[in-house]
């Protein structure tokens, strides 16, 4: 580290600047006492903070799947769009509750509200579906398992995360 103390001339100034920043490739601080010429130090990430972003990378991943998914079904002979948010997924429970129990849970809207009087084979055939697309939890153990099993830095900046594929 290197240090010109204030006050200075704009010479003083000038040379400090020249010889530190253009010709040694420093960086130059300036605080209130001194211009201060520090080492470049670039920090290049470790393998522990790839891994912890490839981490934090996998569970949006797991959340955006999980909870912001959508899927489209026929049902009663119309094209119907879910979520798999917990809305739909409170909804569903309910519809199950109510045409479990013999009765038709009228007045359903899908989200592109389609209005549809659901039967309990109606709300069955919905779960499943929502299940099946909403189900990525056994996806997100598995990138889990490879971002921690990774033993260099390259492995995990080269490992893409999509949970469109079948890892």
């Amino acid at each position: 580290m290197f240090k010109l103390d204030k006050p200075c001339t704009l010479q003083q100034r000038t040379d400090f600047i020249h010889e530190y920043e253009q010709i040694q490739g420093l960086i130059i601080q300036e605080t209130p006492e001194a211009l201060i010429a520090l080492d470049k130090e670039i920090e290049e990430p470790t393998l522990v903070d790839i891994r912890a972003s490839k981490l934090d990378e996998n569970e949006a991943m797991y959340i955006k799947n999980r909870y912001d998914s959508t899927f489209t079904l026929t049902i009663q002979g119309k094209i119907c769009e879910f979520k798999t948010d917990i809305e739909t997924q409170l909804d569903l429970l309910t519809a199950y509750a109510i045409t479990s129990s013999g009765y038709i849970y009228g007045g359903y809207l899908t989200k592109n509200e389609v209005e549809l009087n659901l039967k309990l084979e109606d709300v069955i055939t919905i779960l499943a579906k929502f299940v099946q697309v909403s189900n990525v939890g056994p996806i997100w153990l598995t990138y889990k398992q490879l971002i921690n099993s990774a033993d260099n830095i390259e492995t995990l900046k080269n490992l893409n995360i999509d949970y469109k594929l079948n890892v």
